[in-house]
């Protein structure tokens, strides 16, 4: 391949982790998984099985010391309490330089059949009957497949 030498191409160094999402037993609110499910507004719905798996894939993309961090959520949305709670978590973990609210992106699917109940707003926790804190799991998980995948780099 021929490079012209004014090109100005960069490499990038880009892991991918897919990461699965389940909640475990032991944290299971009440019935049988994904009874709180995300966004349907009908009373009383609810679901029970497991349809499909939810997954939370993280993207790590790094030229020299800078990297930009894109997590994809199975879920209908990710709320600013899930993306505050990420990135302390991984100041904790990795320094307050490392990742920071300027180089995290977190994004979601936008599926109504995950879990519901982890949104700071009452809006949207009205159908699972409010906050609930056992499925904050789901910044945990994103945690792990970001964790993973900066293992692999």
């Amino acid at each position: 391949m021929h490079v012209h030498p004014h090109d100005k191409r960069v490499e990038y160094t880009i892991p991918l982790c897919y990461r699965l999402c389940y909640l475990p037993d032991a944290l299971t609110i009440s019935g049988s998984f994904g009874d709180a499910v995300r966004g349907y507004a009908k009373a009383g719905q609810s679901s029970a099985g497991i349809h499909f798996r939810v997954y939370s894939r993280a993207f790590i993309i790094k030229q020299g010391d800078s990297r930009v961090v894109i997590v994809n959520v199975d879920s209908a949305m990710i709320g600013d309490i899930v993306k505050i709670e990420v990135v302390k978590r991984l100041q904790e973990k990795y320094g307050p330089s490392l990742y920071s609210e300027e180089n995290i992106l977190l994004t979601a699917t936008h599926t109504h059949s995950s879990v519901g109940g982890f949104m700071q707003y009452l809006l949207y926790n009205i159908h699972t009957q409010g906050f609930i804190r056992q499925v904050a799991y789901l910044g945990a998980y994103q945690l792990g497949s970001l964790a993973r995948t900066y293992e692999e780099m």
